[in-house]
C-alpha cells in the first residue's frame, strides 16, 4: 500500500503525545532555537526528551526535511527544494542561494541544541549591518528565512499532533473499500 505521508503512524502517535494537549515543549524548543538562557528545569526537560533518539529524529525530520525515496508522491522536500529562482537575475540567484546556505546552517546547528541546550543566551535573531549590501542582504535573508522556516514547523507540529489516527478496525474497513475498487 502506498504512503500517504512523510510521517509513519507511529511518529504520529509520538507527535500527539508530545504537543496535541500542550504548547510548553513547542515553546521550548522556540527558546533553544532562537534565545538561549534556559533555566535548569528547561535543560533538565530538554535534555530528557531529546535524548530519546525517536523524539528527536521526528523533530530533525520536520526541521531538517531530506529527501528520501520512501518519500510519498508529491512530498518529497528539502531546505534547498523551496528557493524561488524562476525568472531572477543571476546576482539574485547567487544572494539566494548563499542566504539558503546560511539559514540552512542556522537549522542545523538549532537541531543540535536540542542535544546540548545551554544557558548561555544566544544572539540567533541579532541583526547587525556590517556595512556590505550585498552581505547584509545575505544575512538577513538568511536570519528571516529561519525564523519563518522554524515558525512554520512549530506550528505543524500542532497541526500533525491533532492528525486523525484510525482505529484498527476504521483501517480494516479502508482496505476493503480501497480493494474493492
Amino acid at each position: 500500500m502506498e504512503r500517504t505521508s512523510r510521517f509513519s503512524d507511529e511518529e504520529y502517535g509520538i507527535m500527539k503525545s508530545l504537543f496535541k494537549d500542550d504548547d510548553s515543549l513547542r515553546y521550548l524548543i522556540r527558546k533553544i532555537f532562537f534565545f538561549g538562557g534556559l533555566d535548569s528545569n528547561e535543560i533538565e526537560r530538554a535534555e530528557k526528551t531529546f535524548k530519546k533518539q525517536e523524539i528527536f529524529n521526528i523533530i530533525k525530520k520536520v526541521f531538517l526535511p531530506e529527501i528520501s525515496n520512501e518519500d510519498p508522491l508529491h512530498q518529497v522536500t528539502d531546505l534547498w527544494a523551496t528557493i524561488d529562482l524562476k525568472d531572477r537575475m543571476l546576482d539574485d540567484v547567487n544572494i539566494q542561494i548563499h542566504a539558503r546556505g546560511r539559514a540552512n546552517t542556522m537549522m542545523r546547528e538549532a537541531v543540535e541544541r536540542l542535544k546540548n541546550p545551554s544557558s548561555d543566551k544566544l544572539s540567533v535573531l541579532d541583526y547587525e549591518m556590517i556595512y556590505d549590501p550585498t552581505e547584509d542582504h545575505v544575512n538577513l535573508i538568511a536570519r528571516n528565512t529561519f525564523i519563518n522556516g522554524v515558525t512554520i514547523q512549530l506550528a505543524n507540529l500542532k497541526v500533525m499532533s491533532k492528525k486523525d489516527e484510525k482505529t484498527p478496525e476504521e483501517k480494516t474497513e479502508t482496505k476493503k473499500l480501497d480493494s474493492s475498487k
